[in-house]
């Protein structure tokens, strides 16, 4: 019987403070010997208040602040101390041979002192942050970076006595009291401070020492398994493996620590926009959540579009995190870290990775752009436990649908979103990164029991796919049981070889369907999608997107020229969309610049296009999605221009369908995939097909294409079957704005089967849009 098993360890560095910022820390004390010379506490908030903010940190009890020692965070030395966040006692706990710890068990609210390997004290904690919330208390690594006998709160005005600031806005401190030294009211929870009482935080602030190591950590989850043990995990089949594209990924179960398959986990990638999963821990550590930010003009510069913010607007940095974890917002990732800082805020990213363990990562932005954000899958595995265990509101932010604060609708772009077993996390993509995913799923592994798991996948070329492909070999051949071998039964059933595809007509969201979208959606553009359930329900979805979709460029077109909003393809991709036909007569009307980053915008999303390249060796060759072990590929040509945006063997540009290679084009796509769908861009506006559209036809399917789909006409045409293949040659409008007819406003969705790479079954449904260019009805078409 083969099992996987593994003991989920921590290895983790606790932060050193370097002779010169000791020589800061001494200075400030010195200064401040004069202030606490004040007895009262009102001279001493003046005296604070002419000190300002530049060396305190905020107590989160009242408020958290924008974090303000900022010198005394410094570039960790890597010390490695066996610890396991989450999941581990105290009994299996080894401290150091020397020096001291102050260990906190947020589970069993308890303080444990250790100096040089032996149990010094045991302290209750009072009162922690709470659970699920934005101030919970974080765990981790960390260590005591400033020391303060009464530190105020310049927000609420309240004073917390011997405090010491262990991350960001996060203190360990006696009962916090009001002006009047009257203590402040126990409301069952604090604001993320470990709370004492006074006389032991007294104590503890005598007896610890700057740089003194502080972990924090808790009991609630389930220990993993130790190596040499035995797993509750089971393969039904070992010989059976899943297919997917990613390089490296893990699947892990988020309880236990158990990493149930694996593949290169340890191999170092960029890992693009999941990064803004560890900016989201970030900012709730050091960023004043109540306070507000100003959009910098440097911040809007951040390549992408997305958040919809203003040069001078202020906004809520509490609302930051909804653009940032629905949208995938580059400007808010900017605007949070400029809150701090930038620098800073980067060193204070790296700390927190490596406070909870991360080994192997490193963040040189906060959007996840940048090449040099990279990780491992395990180290990414521990922290989706991490945000699941400590963070957990994180993960509840990335499944709302949408968030709004009055001035913004913030809208989710996840495709996960709305299935049922979605538990949360993010997907990133870059060009370096390819397409990334931290995502939690609850998921049925016994008769009787769900368990969370998560699935890292880095180095993907479809993470839907991958997703799909390991989400369902988990319920097929994974058990989990008793912690004793079971009965290996062996599946012998071969794998599917089925698949389904959905083929939509144009899709154009510009002009009269943006001004719709803006005027009757508040500027949503998933309320055009929602109703096409048949894209989301098929293996891989196909529609022509009619024009570039970007934010440069400058019209080169004519009246009818369109260019859409750069946010709607994160809409369509979480719509189902898999993949896109980019040849036809609009890719050009905002000039090569707009054409150009539209091919790039495609890739980043998620999104594959055909019928487009780089240059011309890179347009001609399939796109293929392989599904259920079927390599199924795509081509994309256009019978009616623009001839100028042809590409060529050093340009970008599209595939004309008079290039006199057509017929080999299709013959060498055919020899590379087992189903093969080629797309024309073709015939007469509002018109029934025509003789040069049957030509085209009968050549592909001649030279091996099994479907041929056509756009451009506006109008349903009719479907042929030829040569046991089948000719769509117009869906007409899937999303249009030609509101002059009943024809032009409505098309066609038709669903296909395959069985191998033979035709199954075929269905064509008749998508009918309202006044509001939305798909409202969807019927059975003969």
């Amino acid at each position: 019987m083969q099992k996987r098993r593994i003991k989920q360890v921590f290895l983790v560095s606790g932060l050193t403070i370097g002779s010169v910022l000791f020589g800061i820390f001494v200075a400030i004390f010195i200064f401040q010997g004069s202030v606490r010379a004040f007895t009262s506490a009102k001279a001493f908030g003046e005296q604070l208040s002419i000190l300002g903010d530049r060396i305190r940190g905020i107590d989160n009890d009242v408020l958290s602040e924008n974090f303000i020692n900022k010198d005394t965070l410094s570039t960790e030395e890597l010390s490695p101390v066996e610890i396991t966040l989450g999941n581990i006692s105290d009994g299996m706990y080894t401290p150091p041979e020397t020096g001291k710890v102050i260990r906190i068990n947020l589970e069993s609210m308890e303080l444990t002192q250790y100096e040089d390997g032996k149990i010094i004290k045991n302290i209750p904690v009072l009162s922690k942050g709470k659970t699920g919330s934005y101030w919970e208390t974080p765990g981790g690594k960390y260590s005591v970076l400033y020391k303060e006998e009464s530190h105020l709160s310049s927000f609420g005005k309240v004073w917390m006595p011997w405090s010491m600031q262990f991350f960001g806005n996060y203190f360990i401190h006696g009962w916090p009291v009001d002006n009047s030294g009257k203590p402040l009211a126990d409301i069952g929870y604090s604001g993320g401070c470990i709370r004492l009482d006074t006389s032991d935080a007294k104590a503890l602030y005598e007896w610890a020492d700057i740089g003194t190591t502080v972990s924090i950590y808790s009991t609630t989850s389930e220990e993993p398994t130790s190596v040499g043990e035995s797993s509750p995990y089971f393969l039904k089949n070992p010989k059976l493996l899943p297919k997917v594209s990613a390089s490296a990924y893990i699947v892990g179960d988020v309880s236990s620590g158990d990493i149930i398959l694996e593949k290169n986990m340890d191999e170092v990638h960029p890992i693009a926009s999941v990064s803004k999963l560890m900016t989201a821990l970030t900012a709730l550590d050091v960023v004043h959540q109540r306070g507000t930010s100003t959009v910098s003009k440097k911040a809007l510069s951040t390549y992408g579009e997305n958040g919809g913010f203003y040069i001078g607007e202020k906004i809520k940095n509490s609302d930051l995190l909804f653009p940032l974890l629905l949208e995938s917002s580059n400007d808010s990732a900017e605007i949070i870290a400029e809150q701090v800082g930038r620098n800073y805020f980067m060193r204070a990213m790296n700390t927190k990775a490596s406070s909870i363990g991360l080994i192997q990562t490193n963040f040189d932005d906060p959007s996840g752009l940048s090449e040099n954000n990279i990780s491992t899958a395990r180290d990414l595995f521990k922290m989706a436990r991490y945000i699941h265990e400590f963070k957990h509101y994180v993960y509840d932010i990335t499944k709302l649908e949408k968030y709004s604060n009055g001035t913004h609708t913030w809208v989710n772009t996840n495709r996960y979103l709305g299935e049922e077993n979605y538990a949360g996390g993010k997907t990133g993509y870059t060009n370096p990164a390819k397409e990334t995913i931290v995502a939690l799923f609850d998921v049925p592994i016994s008769e009787f029991e769900n368990r969370t798991i998560a699935i890292i996948l880095l180095q993907s070329s479809d993470r839907y796919g991958d997703t799909n492909e390991l989400i369902s070999y988990l319920r097929k051949n994974v058990y989990r049981g008793a912690n004793r071998p079971i009965e290996i039964v062996e599946n012998t059933e071969e794998p599917s070889r089925k698949v389904s595809l959905a083929f939509g007509g144009d899709v154009m969201l510009d002009r009269g369907v943006k001004s719709s979208v803006d005027r009757n959606f508040a500027g949503d553009y998933s309320r055009l999608f929602e109703n096409l359930i048949p894209l989301k329900e098929a293996d891989i979805s196909f529609i022509n997107l009619e024009g570039p979709v970007s934010d440069t460029g400058n019209n080169v077109g004519s009246k009818y020229s369109f260019r859409m909003d750069p946010k709607v393809l994160d809409v369509m991709r979480y719509a189902g969309i898999d993949i896109v036909s980019f040849a036809n007569n609009h890719v050009g009307d905002w000039n090569k610049s707009a054409f150009n980053d539209t091919l790039s915008r495609l890739r980043e999303s998620g999104i594959k296009y055909t019928g487009a390249g780089s240059n011309r060796p890179v347009a001609i060759e399939p796109t293929i999605i392989e599904k259920n072990g079927l390599k199924i590929g795509f081509l994309g040509f256009s019978d009616v221009g623009p001839d100028w945006v042809k590409a060529t063997d050093t340009s970008s540009g599209i595939l004309i369908a008079s290039d006199p290679d057509l017929e080999n084009i299709i013959r060498n796509a055919n020899q590379k995939v087992d189903i093969l769908a080629v797309s024309f861009h073709w015939g007469t506006e509002y018109s029934e097909h025509n003789a040069r559209q049957k030509t085209l036809a009968y050549k592909a399917v001649e030279n091996g294409a099994e479907l041929v789909v056509g756009h451009h006409p506006h109008v349903i045409q009719d479907t042929e079957e030829y040569k046991g293949a089948l000719i769509m040659y117009s869906l007409g409008n899937l999303i249009f704005d030609q509101y002059f007819s009943e024809e032009t406003m409505q098309g066609l969705i038709v669903e296909v089967s395959f069985s191998g790479d033979k035709l199954e079954s075929y269905q064509k449904k008749l998508v009918k849009l309202n006044s509001y260019f939305q798909p409202q009805e969807i019927l059975d078409y003969p």
